[in-house]
């Protein structure tokens, strides 16, 4: 189902969920991936790695940071400590479920134009979709970090994720960063990510209000002027009406707007604008990086 191969490496980030963990793996064994070079960077856990992990997973080198330094940041170390082309970015709770990652590798390496694939994705328990194994790749804004393939060099020549963002959209302004430079993302339905959305470490109001910050900021950093400004400004009362999460988090989705306009203007203006056609051509792809799922 998934032949492994020597181009692609995995890199897990973990904190806190070691049964999640345990569990994807495992299925990443069962599933004959353990020949691939596998990082797992537990980023400040409360309890250290269990001391069994290390026999029951050999082929994983796993790494402690003692202090959380955050999903972003250590998805950038990964990247960089790999040295595969290709990294297939997991949670500790998603792990591939249908499709071959042999076929998707050399599908992206054979398109220099294409910096990542995002791969099918689907929540908890749901069936494998029926269409995956006949949909062909299709050009998309963005990806899911916990279900990608992303092309190790043309990632780290782009500066990996901004940092400053935290968490959430960061791969949707790696994304804008990537099509600037001629790199374009592709979805790649034949390969399905199961993501079993582990309740541990996840804060709705916290994760809401990251959201509503970081997408103003990308609309002020990289959506072209004037259109940039009058998205970023309608951004929370828009919000407010149409997004249920925003209507019962509405503190945190206020603050994070609010948070977003004060960081474009005290954050160095180092980023650079699409084009009004780059702009208007990306917008009518179709969209994932944003929490849906094709």
């Amino acid at each position: 189902m998934i032949p492994a191969t020597s181009q692609i490496g995995i890199g897990i980030t973990t904190k806190d969920r070691w049964d999640d963990l345990e569990n994807t793996l495992k299925i990443l064994q069962t599933e004959g991936l353990n020949s691939l070079e596998t990082i797992v960077i537990d980023d400040g856990s409360v309890t250290a790695l269990p001391s069994q992990f290390k026999g029951q997973f050999p082929w994983v080198k796993f790494m402690r940071f003692e202090s959380s330094q955050g999903l972003i940041t250590q998805r950038n170390r990964l990247a960089q400590l790999l040295s595969t082309p290709l990294i297939l970015q997991l949670d500790d709770d998603s792990f591939p479920v249908a499709g071959s990652l042999e076929a998707a590798a050399s599908w992206l390496m054979e398109h220099p134009g294409v910096c990542a694939l995002a791969l099918r994705m689907i929540y908890k328990d749901a069936p494998l979709p029926a269409d995956s194994a006949t949909t062909p790749p299709f050009p998309v804004r963005s990806f899911v970090g916990c279900c990608a393939l992303v092309k190790r060099e043309p990632f780290l020549a782009l500066g990996g994720y901004e940092e400053r963002l935290e968490f959430n959209l960061e791969e949707l302004e790696f994304c804008t960063k990537a099509l600037q430079q001629g790199q374009e993302t592709y979805a790649y339905p034949a390969v399905v990510i199961r993501h079993r959305f582990a309740p541990v470490g996840r804060n709705v109001g916290r994760r809401t209000r990251q959201y509503a910050r970081n997408y103003v900021l990308i609309c002020l950093w990289h959506y072209p002027f004037p259109i940039s400004h009058l998205r970023a400004i309608r951004y929370g009362p828009v919000g407010l009406v149409k997004n249920a999460q925003f209507r019962e988090y509405w503190k945190d989705a206020l603050i994070g707007w609010l948070q977003g306009m004060l960081c474009y203007f005290s954050w160095p203006k180092e980023k650079k604008r699409l084009s009004l056609k780059q702009f208007h051509d990306w917008e009518n792809l179709h969209s994932v990086g944003d929490g849906s799922v094709f």
